[in-house]
């Protein structure tokens, strides 16, 4: 009968181990989540067009946004168009693509007030974009184009 019993308590506490093990893994796969959507809208939340020019900035910094594009330019010639398009109507926003890398390109689709609602990233040599609202439902898509 002790043997029973020892052999359910130890049952037990390794059925506890077990979940509170799984519980700090999951917590650990979900904070990097969140805290890259925290970073992703205080990126956006600061207008780049609004920013005063750095004077310290070093020529590292410079050559490290290859091409920097101009507002309202269209993107319908970008492979990751018709994909943001199934989710968006891009004709209501202006597109401001404020990253174009050989490897990434990231554009804000901005409303008529000036607010930023979209950002699109597309990762080119994986031909993967997501595609984040930023006042709302947060992640609306995230796979391959």
């Amino acid at each position: 009968m002790k043997k029973v019993l020892l052999f359910i308590a130890s049952f037990l506490i390794v059925g506890i181990v077990a979940v509170f093990y799984l519980s700090e893994e999951k917590e650990a796969t979900i904070k990097p989540i969140e805290e890259e959507q925290e970073q992703d809208k205080q990126v956006l939340q600061e207008n780049p067009s609004n920013q005063e020019t750095d004077e310290n900035h070093t020529d590292q910094e410079d050559s490290s946004k290859i091409t920097e594009l101009n507002e309202g330019e269209d993107v319908s010639r970008f492979e990751e168009y018709s994909k943001i398009q199934t989710y968006i109507n891009i004709d209501e926003y202006t597109a401001e693509i404020v990253e174009d890398h050989p490897n990434k390109r990231i554009i804000l689709f901005i409303n008529s007030e000036r607010e930023t609602k979209y950002k699109s990233i597309y990762i080119k040599h994986k031909n993967f974009v997501k595609l984040i609202q930023l006042d709302g439902n947060g992640l609306l898509y995230k796979g391959s184009v």
